[in-house]
């Protein structure tokens, strides 16, 4: 039953009062609102409208070539090649002038940089676990320094197919030296073999024009080097005459050295050249003693009187940097 009472009606006009006053204020803030969907709308349409000219902008770009990248790929690698400093000079591992420098250009230059092969001449001194890790190839090496703290009969990872350049190798080791290709050597040094025969090793390098020995002694049994045209023996002279000479034959030999660093040259050692000469029938161009001595310069050049330049140098430092690897004293 309806209350039609005075209280009645007046709290029925108060509360369609209220109700009219939130419906205006709903309608209110949904102009507002109808407003903001407006003004979203039109920045979301500005905003795909840069988007488009962005595109249109960016694709310009992306067709257009620079200049540097328009060159082929093996030309860029020889650019990054000469980029490097002439050896024996050694470019810093990190900076400007790095070669990881180059990898931080583009990413097609990155591409190029790590897929160019950059090593020309290497210098290895490794502990026994970390010989297997050298892995190749190596197509532009032409110099290969190794040495190694106790060697523990880990041959490398690489092969000898994967140096077609190289020619010039030091090992302080002649047994692990059958992983790299030997035939194709033209300079050799061999430092501090005292057990091991190392001629095997000697009769696989075919080519050798330059052989070095240092602190190595006698090989088991004789060779003949047919294309040996420098000799440098390094050894104390402590444990009596125990040299190389003896047991090689060197028909084309022109330079000798002969490097004393500990006893003092004497007449057995001047007798151990005269008989390779005899025996090898060679011309010697240049004979070079290094150390002490107990022979006279001029009895030395007596003893050699078919060869052009005989020299005593007893200031010779073998140990300073200048003289070791493959630099010598002799000038043929």
């Amino acid at each position: 039953m309806n209350d039609h009472s005075e209280v009645a009606r007046a709290a029925d006009r108060a509360r369609i009062g209220a109700i009219d006053a939130e419906i205006s204020e709903l309608e209110q803030r949904l102009c507002v609102l109808q407003m903001e969907r407006e003004s979203c709308q039109q920045q979301l349409d500005a905003i795909r409208a840069l988007q488009l000219e962005r595109e249109t902008f960016q694709q310009r770009l992306d067709a257009y070539k620079y200049p540097v990248l328009t060159l082929p790929n093996e030309i860029t690698s020889e650019i990054f090649v000469v980029f490097l400093p002439p050896y024996p000079d050694c470019p810093p591992l990190r900076g400007l002038y790095s070669p990881t420098t180059l990898t931080h250009i583009c990413s097609r230059w990155r591409e190029i940089a790590l897929a160019t092969e950059r090593w020309q001449h290497v210098r290895l001194e490794l502990q026994a676990e970390e010989v297997a890790l050298i892995e190749g190839p190596m197509p532009l090496l032409e110099s290969l320094y190794l040495a190694v703290d106790e060697w523990d009969y880990i041959h490398p990872a690489a092969s000898a197919s994967g140096f077609p350049r190289l020619r010039s190798v030091s090992l302080d080791d002649a047994d692990h030296g059958n992983w790299l290709p030997l035939s194709q050597l033209t300079t050799l040094a061999l430092q501090e073999v005292y057990e091991m025969d190392y001629l095997p090793l000697l009769r696989d390098a075919v080519n050798l024009v330059h052989l070095h020995l240092i602190y190595c002694i006698p090989p088991k049994s004789g060779h003949t080097f047919t294309r040996l045209e420098t000799l440098v023996v390094v050894d104390d002279a402590l444990g009596g005459l125990q040299t190389p000479l003896h047991m090689f034959t060197l028909p084309v030999l022109r330079g000798l050295q002969w490097s004393l660093t500990g006893g003092a040259l004497g007449r057995d050692h001047i007798n151990s050249v005269t008989s390779l000469i005899s025996r090898s029938g060679c011309k010697l161009q240049q004979v070079l003693f290094t150390g002490k001595t107990e022979v006279s310069e001029q009895s030395l050049r007596a003893a050699f009187p078919s060869v052009p330049k005989v020299t005593l140098d007893i200031e010779y430092d073998w140990y300073s940097e200048e003289s070791r690897g493959f630099e010598n004293g002799l000038e043929i």
